[in-house]
């Protein structure tokens, strides 16, 4: 059966609930261990620098030590360790494996972040310089294991952590046993072996699939944290829009996180029960022609104050469309989205139909004659 590719994550240690309180009471005897392990980890350092590699006595030292620092190291089926081993491979789980690792069975990681080289020899990573490319990684680690005093390497063929409960990883390493056993079949050997020992089941998932996981879950909680982004806020906001045109798409956003429904929010703003407020003057500016309400030098508003470029407005005897015709806005509003579409819709055809009537007289064209073809 197929491991899903969330089982195999955690993605947070505290999912709420029991869980936070449980934090809070632990909060103060946390700090305290904080405190402990800050000057236990000091001499972890010592200890590693000042003791032999390998003695038993480092063993205990550091056997006890990381126990006081939580990393508590159990040891099953000792008397199957390969002192021969050149590589060793291992599931992952935390940043801190190789410690536990080299413990039971000395051996260096990957310096996979650069530390510096005292820091390095204390936490058992070997520096085989990433720079400068996969291939010469490769040249640099077969060089190194050619090395009869060298200590066996560390792999983890997953590529990633996983929580180590459920699953391993598709091993993604190259791991050449003879000319008999191809690579993926001794990769997947060996990773069944592994899941084996560890009682977990093996899946086909790589660390890709992780990465793209994590993408995923980052864009989840982006949207989550700011429902703005919702792909379907945006489309039911278009939705209101090509109702109620004049409102902001902010205004009606943010009614829409609270609704979750189209119908709900045009009720909203057209019964005052939302941020704006759906009035006839809108909806009249909306399919009218603009006026210029602006007084005159005498300080009255004269007639001619209507703005000339008014497609629908004439002067004189040439225009019969009297400024009654322009009130475009509807006696009521529709009860449904329905009935305000087609309010709409009959109001956009009057003034395609008042438009063309003052084409006609500007012209001195008839309906007749416009119908002629060209």
């Amino acid at each position: 059966m197929a491991v899903e590719l969330e089982k195999i994550f955690t993605r947070s240690r505290f999912q709420g609930g029991p869980s936070v309180l449980f934090l809070a009471l632990y909060t103060p005897i946390g700090l305290a261990l904080l405190t402990i392990r800050i000057f236990i980890s000091l001499q972890i350092c010592v200890a590693s620098l000042i003791l032999p590699s390998g003695s038993a006595l480092k063993k205990f030292v550091l056997r006890v030590l990381y126990s006081v620092m939580g990393i508590v190291i159990q040891e099953k089926d000792s008397h199957k360790k390969d002192s021969k081993c050149r590589v060793l491979v291992s599931n992952h789980i935390s940043p801190f494996d190789h410690l536990a690792v080299s413990l039971v069975h000395p051996c260096v990681s990957i310096n996979v972040v650069n530390l510096p080289s005292p820091l390095s020899t204390v936490l058992q990573y070997y520096n085989f310089d990433l720079t400068q490319g996969r291939q010469a990684l490769r040249t640099n680690i077969q060089n190194y294991l050619n090395k009869p005093d060298s200590m066996p390497l560390l792999l983890y063929p997953e590529g990633g952590t996983t929580n180590g409960e459920v699953a391993l990883m598709k091993y993604i390493g190259k791991f050449t046993k003879d000319d008999a056993e191809s690579v993926e079949e001794f990769a997947l050997r060996v990773q069944k072996a592994t899941a084996l020992s560890l009682n977990l089941q093996t899946s086909n998932h790589t660390v890709n699939d992780k990465r793209e996981y994590i993408k995923r879950v980052a864009r989840e909680e982006a949207m989550a944290s700011n429902p703005f982004m919702s792909p379907d806020i945006n489309a039911m906001a278009l939705q209101v829009r090509e109702v109620l045109p004049h409102l902001p798409i902010e205004a009606i956003k943010r009614d829409l996180v609270q609704t979750r429904n189209v119908d709900m929010t045009i009720t909203n703003f057209l019964e005052g029960n939302a941020g704006s407020t759906v009035h006839s003057q809108n909806l009249e500016d909306s399919f009218s022609p603009e006026i210029d309400h602006r007084p005159t030098s005498s300080g009255d508003i004269s007639p001619q104050s209507i703005n000339s470029s008014s497609p629908f407005v004439g002067s004189g005897a040439s225009g019969d469309i009297s400024l009654e015709d322009l009130n475009m806005a509807a006696k009521t509003f529709g009860t449904s989205a329905t009935e305000r579409i087609r309010s709409f819709e009959e109001r956009k055809d009057k003034l395609i139909a008042m438009a063309r009537q003052r084409y006609l007289q500007k012209h001195g064209l008839t309906s007749v004659d416009s119908t002629k073809p060209c």
